[in-house]
């Protein structure tokens, strides 16, 4: 356990899983993200989700239905497939300094999902 002070900062590292308690009112400035660390763990929660949003859907037409079922996992996780792979674009080009690094580039899944 970790009591931190007026005026402290505490990093935790990617994939060390951690619960909060703060007892006072304070601000907490965070950064949820995906790095190379965890890029694997984050896709197969994505994939995880998608395979509960299936099952929970009884109608075969629904289970078939590539945009309902990236919406429910958006809602879900908070992200569908498309949003991850933009950001593993993102994550790949901007810090090479490329020049086209600041366009913005869409991605778009067109295999079965």
């Amino acid at each position: 356990m970790v009591e931190q002070g007026p005026g402290a900062a505490l990093f935790v590292p990617s994939l060390w899983f951690h619960q909060v308690l703060n007892v006072t009112d304070c601000v907490s400035i965070n950064h949820n993200w995906i790095n190379a660390a965890n890029a694997r763990v984050c896709w197969a929660m994505l994939r995880d989700e998608m395979a509960e949003v299936r099952e929970g859907l009884g109608d075969p037409e629904d289970r078939c239905d590539g945009v309902l079922c990236q919406r429910l996992v958006a809602r879900r996780a908070g992200a569908d497939y498309p949003t991850f792979a933009g950001i593993l674009v993102r994550v790949a080009i901007v810090p090479l300094g490329c020049p086209f690094a600041r366009l913005n580039i869409r991605v778009t899944i067109t295999a079965a999902l």
